[in-house]
């Protein structure tokens, strides 16, 4: 094989190789968060559903989540190992 073409396959080969992603980090728009929120709301009208409201604390949670999945290059809902809470209970009657 030609010095060149050595070249070529070995630049090729290393192209491959995993490096590790850069997260773009960004504001999401407050009209964003409001559009959503009201799309969302106007589906569950029309399914007699109640509105939905921005919960601060989980929104906080959500976005150490994502920063943390970025940071580590990690990804999925159990990327850090930690078992989820347990739901409440909603409907005390149930034995």
């Amino acid at each position: 094989m030609r010095p060149f073409h050595s070249f070529l396959l070995l630049l090729g080969l290393a192209a491959c190789l995993p490096c590790p992603a850069h997260a773009q980090q960004f504001e999401i728009p407050a009209s964003a968060k409001a559009a959503i929120i009201d799309q969302t709301n106007a589906y569950r009208a029309s399914k007699d559903l109640p509105p939905l409201r921005e919960n601060e604390q989980a929104s906080r949670e959500a976005q150490a989540y994502a920063d943390y999945l970025a940071e580590t290059t990690k990804q999925g809902h159990s990327a850090d190992r930690k078992p989820a809470p347990p739901l409440p209970d909603r409907n005390p009657s149930r034995p």
